[in-house]
């Protein structure tokens, strides 16, 4: 991995820099696909799938860029580290891909930094950070909380836009770290809910509906069409949804790592019919315009939303202690300790002016006519 100075912070963020240089929080990210290491690396793009992906199974983690807060005391900037592996990586190279996710959380506190922020895969393969409790000096978190509390903000805001009285939502991959307490949070606002997930999650389904209320229970991933509103969060390694045979009148929130269905055909359908509403969930912004990216491929500054794991990160580092790092997963023996903290990084959210972030798809972010063009 790359060292970085105060002569890079200079070339890439000007100088006197724009930001104060105070490493304190990185984000560990990985692209979802091969398609997301070709953006970030042009000079990829002649090379073939097999050929690149062989690549990312030898290359270790390395230096992206900053996200700048842009004010104090909201953390100077973001330190971003790049993990090669996408989601659909063989299985056979997990050691590899775990020890690579530790020496990187090693390499941040040895540069100063005092917080780690995983995305969905680093996260999960570090045994939902588990693996780096032993590293003094860094704290890391998951990102499993704020992200259900923002996937059932995208909920609640999509329901009062289109005058949605008491939907039917679906949680596909309810019975998961994220999917668990995002059900738990729809549950406790008074949702109608569909729970599913694979045949062997149904237990874990049965006893959730027993203890918190009334829900469908079922692995049979076609009830989603008896829904209003239809949120993914699950981590297969196949599209899970043919967006060719979603019933009219759905909206679909996705954020599920890879994506649960292909964004792109689903805004030409959107497009061409404006019968369903695709949307990408997990996405948050500051409502100030405070977050700037800089790509150290580029030097370009980039305006940009944050993903919610990288938002739990923030609110983490600013709380300074108040607020717990999330370790190990969500699941019904510590759910409800996880709900009150959730609703906890939530209230800092608020007071950090985090918000959700434009409606959008994949790379297509909607107009109102768009909007106002869906016919439910």
């Amino acid at each position: 991995m790359e060292e970085y100075n105060q002569t890079q912070i200079n070339q890439y963020l000007g100088n006197p820099p724009l930001l104060d240089p105070q490493r304190k929080l990185a984000f560990l990210i990985h692209p979802r696909d091969l398609s997301d290491i070709r953006n970030n690396y042009p000079s990829c793009n002649n090379i073939s799938d097999d050929k690149l992906r062989e690549m990312t199974y030898h290359t270790d983690p390395r230096f992206l860029g900053w996200m700048d807060m842009n004010s104090k005391p909201y953390g100077a900037f973001v330190v971003s580290f790049f993990i090669p592996q996408d989601l659909t990586f063989d299985r056979r190279y997990i050691k590899t891909f775990r020890d690579r996710i530790k020496k990187t959380a090693i390499y941040a506190r040895d540069q100063g930094i005092e917080y780690l922020s995983l995305a969905a895969l680093s996260a999960a393969f570090s045994r939902y950070a588990e693996d780096l409790q032993d590293i003094d000096g860094i704290k890391s978190t998951t990102g499993h909380v704020i992200t259900p509390w923002t996937l059932e903000k995208a909920t609640e805001r999509i329901t009062k836009k289109y005058g949605l009285k008491n939907p039917n939502v679906s949680v596909i991959g309810a019975a998961g770290s994220t999917g668990i307490l995002l059900s738990r949070r729809l549950n406790r606002a008074g949702y109608p809910l569909t729970l599913i997930d694979l045949p062997d999650k149904q237990n874990t389904l049965e006893i959730f509906s027993e203890k918190y209320g009334n829900a469908i229970c079922t692995s049979d991933i076609n009830k989603l069409n008896k829904s209003d509103i239809v949120l993914t969060v699950t981590n297969a390694p196949n599209q899970l949804i043919d967006i060719d045979k979603i019933n009219s009148g759905i909206i679909l929130i996705d954020d599920a790592q890879p994506w649960a269905w292909d964004h792109e055909k689903a805004y030409k359908r959107f497009s061409q019919k404006k019968d369903i509403l695709p949307l990408e969930g997990g996405l948050l912004t500051f409502n100030d315009g405070r977050f700037r990216k800089y790509d150290i491929n580029t030097t370009n500054t980039l305006e940009s939303d944050l993903y919610c794991c990288l938002g739990e990160g923030i609110i983490l580092a600013h709380a300074n202690g108040v607020v717990p790092p999330i370790v190990g997963r969500n699941s019904l023996d510590n759910l409800e300790e996880r709900l009150e903290i959730s609703d906890l990084y939530g209230d800092y959210a608020d007071n950090l002016g985090l918000t959700l972030a434009t409606y959008q798809c994949g790379t297509n972010v909607y107009t109102n006519a768009e909007l106002d063009s869906f016919s439910l």
